[in-house]
């Protein structure tokens, strides 16, 4: 069965994200891919979790809606990483931090909503025009071509801001400060599940 991705984006664009909740999104996940440590600790992550409920819901929703597949029951992180081609499954690391860090240059680039988890967020980057990536980056259980990567994470947007720098205090960063920095972009945009999409 071949999807006809042109239909599904038309259909996905009713559940698309404000313009100005989009940019904000896009910059933050851009913050994310320009720094391998945060990349490296979100894949650490994800393959130390397992999925919640809230986040197999949202999981089937995507199953449903872009693969127009039904949910594998066994569905687990190490399924969702073998749906990858070896060579993209090896290159994770790097082909996300690039994904992460140009996808806002991308009109392609899709954030939408889970209708029934409104703080969770999908985030669906187009691989064709990504230097390095060499799309088909995979296929789903029932066998159609991913040209996409789907990132599927918990939106924290009522998170507190950093604290402005005080007039006294200007000058560069303590590495603990940005560390800091670091370690709340995570919390705000909390990473579950990576997976190819048609």
């Amino acid at each position: 069965m071949d999807i006809d991705k042109d239909i599904v984006t038309q259909q996905l664009k009713e559940f698309s994200v404000s313009d100005a909740e989009r940019g904000l999104i896009l910059d933050a996940v851009a913050l994310m891919g320009g720094n391998e440590y945060l990349v490296q600790q979100m894949v650490d992550k994800f393959l130390d979790t397992s999925f919640s409920e809230e986040d197999m819901e949202v999981l089937s929703w995507v199953c449903n809606k872009i693969w127009k597949e039904d949910l594998p029951e066994d569905i687990t992180t190490e399924k969702l990483l073998s749906l990858l081609y070896p060579l993209h499954r090896e290159r994770l690391p790097r082909l996300l931090a690039s994904s992460l860090l140009y996808c806002g240059r991308d009109d392609e680039t899709l954030i939408v909503t889970c209708p029934n988890r409104p703080s969770a967020k999908i985030l669906l980057i187009s691989m064709t025009s990504l230097p390095g990536s060499d799309p088909p980056i995979g296929v789903t259980p029932g066998g159609n071509k991913c040209n996409k990567l789907a990132i599927l994470y918990h939106w924290a947007s009522n998170t507190q801001a950093p604290r402005p720098v005080l007039p006294g205090r200007v000058g560069g960063r303590k590495i603990s400060a940005s560390l800091a920095l670091e370690k709340q972009l995570l919390t705000v945009v909390d990473v579950f599940a990576f997976m190819p999409c048609p």
